[in-house]
């Protein structure tokens, strides 16, 4: 009986494939949670942040919770993501309270959370380069570069607005947050995906690209620095362990140009890689259900 489980269920993931990828563009476009943006133009959710949970909680914010908590495995080895937060759940975030020197009390109180991963309250990125005017020919190596800083507080009556930022060193961001990746993309100026570049550690604050030579040619690109599924991958994925299904983040204020050799790949290719990545990802839920359906 519990084999037959196991194969419906295959066939039922093998089946939602088509499905999903039809959806494609719609499910990573669109955040659950909303998004707005600030002064300054930056992409920011309204108002979420991991909030304070416990054992007994449930829904997004607790799988949210359960897909950072499994990039280690030392820290949530059966990286389930239910979206329960039951006895497993509630020992990894004693494991990761631990590592922080937090108090082990298995529930997210307001100090682990602040540790979980970047949130807007307290970070903000800002792309520094290409940051719009560059020329970038293809054969050179060109490096991106971004900035961590802490938000400017909101003035109140008596207080004169300022533009003042704490940027926030390497180490700080690294030994801060328990989860800091984020994903560099490219983008047209009116917000088309075009390619995703690269997944990295955002505490580096730069990244040396070599652009890929298939590439086309134009003076309407833009960088975009993020967490989150802000911008959908189309046929090609977008390789984070994890995505939170919120978003913030920074792209170039004005479009750069990318110049130089343009050498198009093979017909077809593109989508015969985008279909064995994606059936790469329909296997990974497949054996996260199965996990689930272990007997705790």
């Amino acid at each position: 009986m519990q084999k037959t489980k196991y194969i419906l269920a295959l066939l039922l993931i093998l089946t939602l494939i088509p499905i999903q990828k039809a959806n494609a563009l719609v499910s990573e476009s669109i955040d659950p949670r909303g998004t707005t943006k600030d002064a300054m133009g930056k992409i920011i959710p309204l108002g979420y942040c991991i909030n304070i949970l416990q054992q007994g909680a449930q829904g997004p914010q607790v799988e949210d919770l359960q897909n950072i908590l499994k990039s280690d495995p030392t820290i949530y080895p059966e990286g389930l993501t239910t979206g329960y937060y039951g006895s497993l759940t509630k020992e990894a975030v004693k494991r990761l309270q631990k590592k922080f020197n937090l108090s082990q009390t298995g529930e997210v109180d307001e100090e682990t959370s602040k540790i979980v991963l970047p949130c807007p309250i307290d970070v903000q990125i800002t792309v520094v380069s290409p940051n719009g005017g560059e020329t970038w020919n293809k054969k050179d190596i060109h490096e991106i570069t971004w900035k961590l800083s802490r938000p400017v507080a909101e003035p109140t009556d008596n207080q004169t607005p300022t533009q003042e930022e704490t940027v926030l060193p390497i180490d700080d961001i690294d030994k801060k947050y328990f989860w800091p990746q984020g994903r560099i993309d490219l983008i047209k100026s009116d917000g088309t995906f075009v390619k995703h570049i690269t997944t990295i550690n955002l505490a580096y604050q730069s990244y040396t690209w070599e652009i890929d030579s298939s590439i086309a040619n134009g003076a309407d690109y833009k960088i975009r620095i993020e967490l989150g599924p802000v911008i959908a991958c189309k046929g090609e994925l977008c390789p984070l362990l994890y995505n939170p299904k919120f978003t913030f983040g920074d792209e170039s204020n004005n479009p750069f140009s990318i110049t130089g050799e343009t050498n198009v790949p093979p017909k077809g290719l593109d989508e015969a890689i985008a279909v064995v990545e994606e059936m790469l990802v329909q296997m990974q839920k497949l054996l996260a259900l199965l996990k689930s359906m272990k007997t705790p």
